[in-house]
């Protein structure tokens, strides 16, 4: 296992940062690559992975299970080092909660993401995210059932908008040079594609329809929620991530997303790994957190792209 720090320098890939100078990358589209596939798993390990008195152990057992190449991981606290030893793999913290682990090469990072190198040769960006929980619109919608949806939007976005902008540039510029993107994390936040007009018909989500602001932003920004590209059904297929604590009064939704974009990219199958079979695709028992995790295995197509330099701050 090998942590990377934040002065890294990569010569091959350009990325700005303390202590590097700008420098030409490898073309994304240096090839052709052959067709290759990449599973991403997204895991809120809750406070280290030991809050509920499971061992770090079980955290890992997850993440086999779960067949992932790269996990996002968020409340990572000091645990992340024991997970990357276990597994054998590379690792980057972004910050106190979210950090990277991967099978991969880790060959350059940004603030808010890392670079990738696959068998291949080729390079993707993966960002990870754990954004504000509270104020939580679901709960207030609970609590007061005379909010109106732009009241949920405007406060959703006061709180999150200034968090998702950054790495929405960041994102932005990569996909600009030609990457493929991957965007994953606890959004604390629903999904406006979750909260349509159609689960509101069927009475779900309080009745209402909201337009999430924070999902809104992801796709204005050319992103595709991975999850719901291959189960489009917000009614019957609700793949809720928070919470597998049940309690009286909770509200469950799927909060905990995965994003794609880019040329090439396309998801293939997606999972949720959670406690049990009624809620999860891959179980794990006993269940360490409370989030469930979504696991998305992608395909890279075979494209040949243009080449380019990039310049990231």
């Amino acid at each position: 296992m090998r942590v990377l720090v934040p002065a890294l320098c990569a010569a091959f890939l350009l990325v700005l940062m303390p202590g590097c100078r700008t420098t030409p990358v490898a073309p994304a589209g240096a090839g052709p690559w052959p067709e290759e596939t990449v599973r991403i798993l997204t895991f809120n390990i809750l406070k280290g992975g030991t809050e509920l008195g499971q061992p770090i152990s079980q955290t890992v057992r997850g993440i086999r299970l779960s067949g992932a190449d790269v996990v996002i991981l968020q409340e990572v606290k000091a645990s992340l080092p024991a997970i990357a030893d276990a597994l054998g793999w590379e690792s980057r913290r972004m910050n106190d909660s979210v950090a990277m682990v991967s099978r991969f090469e880790i060959a350059a990072a940004s603030r808010y993401g890392v670079a990738l190198r696959l068998p291949s040769g080729r390079i993707v960006w993966v960002f990870g995210v754990h954004l504000e929980a509270y104020p939580y619109g679901p709960y207030d919608l609970r609590d007061d059932r005379m909010l109106t949806d732009a009241e949920l939007i405007r406060v959703a976005d006061a709180t999150r908008g200034h968090q998702i902008a950054p790495v929405l540039d960041e994102i932005t510029a990569r996909l600009e040079a030609g990457y493929a993107v991957f965007l994953g994390g606890d959004f604390n936040e629903a999904s406006h594609l979750d909260w349509g007009a159609d689960a509101a018909a069927a009475g779900l989500n309080f009745g209402m329809a909201v337009a999430w602001p924070t999902s809104t932003r992801v796709h204005s920004a050319g992103l595709h929620d991975s999850f719901r590209a291959l189960r489009p059904d917000a009614v019957e297929d609700r793949g809720d991530t928070w919470t597998p604590i049940q309690a009286p009064g909770e509200v469950h939704d799927r909060i905990d997303l995965l994003y794609h974009a880019g040329p090439g990219v396309k998801p293939v199958e997606a999972f949720v790994l959670g406690e049990h079979p009624d809620h999860a695709d891959i179980v794990l028992q006993p269940y360490p957190t409370d989030h469930r995790g979504v696991v998305v295995e992608y395909r890279l197509g075979n494209r040949v792209l243009r080449a380019h330099t990039q310049k990231v701050s």
